[in-house]
C-alpha cells in the first residue's frame, strides 16, 4: 500500500521519515524477547572492533559488517531516536509494534 501511494501520490519535492510510532532501544528488544520466549535475554553493549571480530568470526561479509556498523553507531549516536506520523499516514494505521514484529522475525 505504502508504495503505491508513493507512486501515484503527491509526493515531489517531499522527504518522508518512515519510522515506528516510537522508539526502541536494545534493551527494550532484549526485555521483548524475553516475554515472548519465556528465556531471559539480555543486552550486552560491545566495542565496535570486538563486533567486527565477531562479525568476521561468523563469516559476514565485511561490506554487510561496515553498514551493521554503521546502523549501530548511528542508533548509538542518537540518530534514529526521532519519530515521524508518516508511516502511519501512509499506511492508514499503525506500524507494527515491537512485539509483534520479533514475533514474525523469530517465528514465535
Amino acid at each position: 500500500m505504502c508504495a503505491n501511494w508513493l507512486a501515484t501520490g503527491d509526493c515531489e519535492n517531499r522527504t518522508y521519515k518512515l519510522t515506528n510510532s516510537e522508539t526502541y532501544s536494545f534493551n527494550d528488544v532484549a526485555a521483548a524477547l524475553t516475554s515472548l520466549s519465556g528465556k531471559a535475554v539480555n543486552y550486552t553493549a560491545v566495542e565496535d572492533s570486538e563486533f567486527m571480530t565477531l562479525m568476521n568470526e561468523r563469516g559476514a561479509p565485511a561490506r554487510m559488517a561496515q553498514v551493521l556498523m554503521g546502523f549501530l553507531t548511528d542508533i548509538k549516536n542518537g540518530q534514529e531516536e526521532e519519530v515521524s506520523p508518516d508511516l502511519e499516514n501512509l499506511l492508514g494505521r499503525k506500524p507494527t509494534s515491537l512485539q509483534d514484529g520479533l514475533k514474525v522475525l523469530f517465528n514465535l
